[in-house]
């Protein structure tokens, strides 16, 4: 009992260290116009502002972390015009213009419709990426400041979401010296030492024509080449348990189509190889991975705290939530009580809180695509199948009645 108070202390030590004002975090923002012809500009960068500047505002964090957007299109960029104008006397909010974008080096390169090599687009993005970590590398110098934030401009800060930041980067810090700290996928939310920003811009231009930029961060900070290998001398990635960014809208800047995103506070590996996720197998009770061998009690259910609870669909009069066995289908789980499994009310069923309450979800709830789902994993799955974890469906029409697994067990809508 006094190992896992001790962890506690620990855990809530991490949440309590106090930002003093100094400068702590700067957020980097990268940019570019999205207006769709003959439309009025999509304003996710406002949103995505505005989520950074509420959570800042009138907090301890105030005064001690700045954001700096950088703009890649000179003067077509009305969104970030007005931005920039509204946030003119904030001397932490920083605005940048390139007048010069970088020349392609390799023009001709991904232009044969080979998908593992970057096209004229996305090797654009990394150019403009790579002029934006030489900026924010010197905004970083200038200010002082510990550590580095990239935020893209169509994801909105999670709800408490400052607050996790600071406690997964003391937490992390306290157990190692890391490379780069996951708070969320793709570009997003990786969280750099500050001494480390310039050297990834530097290494992102050796690779325009070999990958794409999300992956070759992963390269990097996993020290996946000699390159790498040699700058970080052993140093590891971290990776937050949570999901502290959620995605905005589906108009994309490199043209993607739309795809179901993770939301505010899912586990962290959806969009992610191995080597970046949150490591769910060996920190089933920790927050950050790597993780000491015993944490004991420090986990801390960020979206219990944060999020707040919304108005769920009603089971239809007559109907209730039956918790079936191991392996049972959701037609054999209403039979054993003299019910059968309503196919229409399946979806209303397909929430972590509905599953909470008939299941421990000991590892919380993770999106996930199955017709049995949504269900709860057993204890004695393998690892890699997220034992005691709850499984929501990210797909709600895929669900039927009569799916099982041997591994699950299914909370069912039966009725007479």
């Amino acid at each position: 009992a006094m190992g896992r108070m001790e962890d506690l202390v620990v855990a809530l030590a991490a949440l309590a260290m106090v930002v003093d004002g100094a400068p702590w975090l700067l957020i980097g923002v990268n940019t570019v116009p999205r207006q769709p012809s003959g439309k009025p500009p999509i304003r996710y960068l406002e949103q995505t502002l505005g989520s950074i500047h509420q959570q800042l505002s009138g907090t301890l964090f105030e005064n001690s972390v700045h954001v700096h957007v950088v703009n890649h299109l000179l003067g077509k960029h009305v969104v970030f015009d007005q931005l920039k104008a509204k946030h003119s006397t904030d001397e932490h909010f920083h605005f940048s213009e390139v007048e010069h974008r970088l020349v392609d080096p390799h023009p001709r390169a991904g232009n044969n419709q080979n998908v593992n090599i970057p096209g004229v687009k996305v090797r654009r993005q990394s150019l403009d990426l790579v002029t934006a970590f030489g900026l924010w590398a010197a905004t970083a110098k200038a200010l002082g400041v510990k550590y580095f934030l990239t935020v893209e401009d169509d994801m909105k800060l999670c709800p408490g979401g400052m607050q996790a930041i600071r406690y997964a980067v003391n937490k992390a810090t306290v157990h190692a010296n890391w490379s780069v700290l996951r708070l969320s996928y793709g570009m997003n939310g990786l969280m750099f030492q500050a001494g480390d920003v310039q050297a990834y811009g530097t290494y992102l231009r050796t690779r325009l024509a070999v990958r794409t930029p999300d992956h070759v961060v992963v390269e990097w900070f996993a020290s996946e080449t000699k390159e790498a290998k040699a700058y970080f001398l052993g140093r590891k990635n971290a990776a937050f348990r949570y999901q502290l960014w959620e995605h905005l809208g589906d108009v994309s800047s490199v043209g993607n189509s739309a795809r179901r995103t993770p939301k505010c506070y899912d586990l962290l590996g959806d969009l992610m190889v191995p080597v970046e996720r949150f490591q769910l197998e060996r920190c089933p009770h920790d927050d950050v991975s790597p993780c000491p061998p015993n944490p004991g009690a420090a986990l801390i259910h960020w979206g219990k705290l944060c999020l707040q609870p919304v108005a769920r669909p009603a089971l239809s009069p007559n109907v209730v939530a039956v918790a079936g066995k191991q392996g049972q289908s959701c037609h054999v789980a209403c039979g054993s009580q003299k019910l059968k499994c309503r196919e229409d009310q399946l979806h209303v069923l397909n929430t972590c809180r509905s599953l909470m309450d008939k299941f421990p979800c000991e590892l919380g709830c993770v999106a996930h695509t199955g017709p049995e789902q949504p269900c709860y994993v057993s204890p004695q799955a393998p690892s890699d199948n997220t034992p005691r974890a709850c499984l929501v469906n990210s797909k709600p029409s895929t669900i039927t009645c009569a799916a099982s697994h041997m591994l699950t067990s299914r909370v069912c809508p039966c009725g007479p």
